[in-house]
């Protein structure tokens, strides 16, 4: 039998091998790490959809030196700069055994093979006797493959741990631990709920925010639900891939996946939609740009994995002072917005806003008195002439109004407060 069918029949057979497949997936700090299992020749014995981290297995027919021990330290040698990748090194001293078990089976499945569709019933006979022989030295064949990969060597940054079959799941999986924890050297002692961050959305009581977190890794707000994360390990490397452009979900997801943070969806989501709640990211979804948590069309994009994933994030570096945006409040609340100006899906009014919601809520103000104007104008007769100032006061509100945008929100925020006894006594007027 020549020798690349011999390679090629191993391959094989590690790939129905369950103790291979087992330590395929390993579960650490609560966060499942996948590990590409190949060959030593670039076979895929187990795959996944990322390479990052993998185990080498060597075809037992690859190690070529008279001792286990010298290829063993070669391999330690090769090792000692490649922190991604664990290698499994056979048990040659069954090595004989296996390459004459393997030689039979392929000689006894040919023979049968050929002759099982004979014409003659004494030559099927036998065929069918060589197939049974061939089941026979297969498991055999199995069994001794086995041994040799549960019994080798296991090899990782210079360290050779010797294998055997009652321990060989329990020292992989602290290998694969080793490894993990020198490549994720940013990953957090936990991670979040896909939930969480609808939760933090749809919260109506900032003080109540901090309950939903745990753990220095996630002080996002204190008790008193201001926002205080700019500095968490988490915020800023969210904010790294969103800080300058509007970046998609998909792409934050899958690069905050690798190493060195290795965060789950819930973690990315949950912390953009904190930076949301705390009027820091600007969402753009379906063409449109959105500033306000409560928005249906946040909620959708946070609620849904695969509209995440079509949205895209920016940061918001820029925001109002503690003062600033207490006039701004003051100033709505004069002018009655909770009760008379705001529709019934807004969010009300007072210090738990965010900084778009309150500048918009002050665009809304504007229009809504305009829109009154208008109704008097056309319900009252010379309304103009009888009512010149008022009148003339449509136009002076149309400089409160148009879009809030990223750009202009801190510019509309100071100008609203620099004529803010102006919308108190136009709506006075009205």
């Amino acid at each position: 039998v020549e020798l690349h069918r011999k390679k090629r029949e191993v391959i094989q057979m590690l790939k129905k091998n369950g103790h291979l497949k087992s330590v395929q997936s390993i579960r650490d700090n609560n966060d499942v790490y996948s590990f590409s299992i190949v060959s030593d020749q670039g076979d895929d014995i187990f795959g996944t959809s990322s390479a990052d981290m993998k185990i080498e297995v060597h075809n037992i027919y690859n190690i070529n030196e008279d001792k286990l021990e010298d290829f063993v330290e070669k391999q330690k040698l090769k090792s000692q700069d490649e922190k991604r990748t664990i290698y499994l090194i056979p048990d040659i001293s069954l090595f004989k055994e296996i390459d004459q078990l393997i030689q039979e089976v392929q000689q006894h499945e040919y023979i049968a093979d050929k002759y099982k569709t004979d014409n003659d019933d004494r030559v099927r006979q036998i065929a069918r006797e060589f197939e049974l022989i061939k089941d026979q030295k297969q498991k055999e064949l199995t069994r001794q493959l086995e041994k040799a990969y549960l019994n080798g060597h296991l090899i990782y940054l210079f360290s050779d741990n010797l294998l055997d079959s009652d321990q060989f799941a329990a020292t992989v999986a602290k290998t694969q631990k080793k490894l993990i924890g020198n490549i994720f050297t940013k990953r957090l002692e936990h991670q979040l709920s896909d939930e969480t961050a609808t939760k933090v959305l749809k919260e109506n009581h900032k003080e109540r925010l901090h309950r939903f977190f745990s753990g220095d890794d996630f002080k996002f707000f204190d008790q008193n639900g201001n926002f205080i994360g700019e500095s968490l390990k988490v915020t800023e490397e969210v904010t790294r891939l969103i800080d300058t452009k509007f970046t998609d979900g998909d792409h934050i997801e899958s690069e905050l996946k690798k190493d060195p943070t290795g965060y789950n969806f819930g973690t990315v989501s949950t912390t953009l939609a904190v930076l949301m709640r705390a009027g820091k990211l600007v969402v753009k979804y379906g063409g449109n740009e959105y500033f306000s948590p409560t928005d249906s069309e946040v909620l959708k994009v946070f609620s849904n994995s695969r509209e995440f994933k079509k949205a895209s994030f920016k940061a918001i570096s820029e925001s109002l002072d503690t003062s600033t945006k207490k006039e701004i409040v003051e100033a709505l609340l004069d002018v009655k917005y909770n009760e008379q100006v705001k529709n019934h899906d807004d969010p009300r009014v007072d210090y738990n806003l965010n900084d778009f919601q309150l500048v918009q809520a002050t665009v809304q103000t504007a229009q809504s008195f305009a829109q009154q104007i208008q109704g008097m104008e056309q319900s009252t007769a010379e309304f103009q002439q009888r009512f010149s100032k008022i009148a003339d006061m449509k136009s002076e509100l149309g400089s409160f109004t148009g879009q809030v945008t990223e750009h202009n929100y801190i510019e509309k925020a100071n100008y609203f407060i620099e004529k803010a006894d102006r919308i108190r006594e136009i709506r006075k007027a009205i």
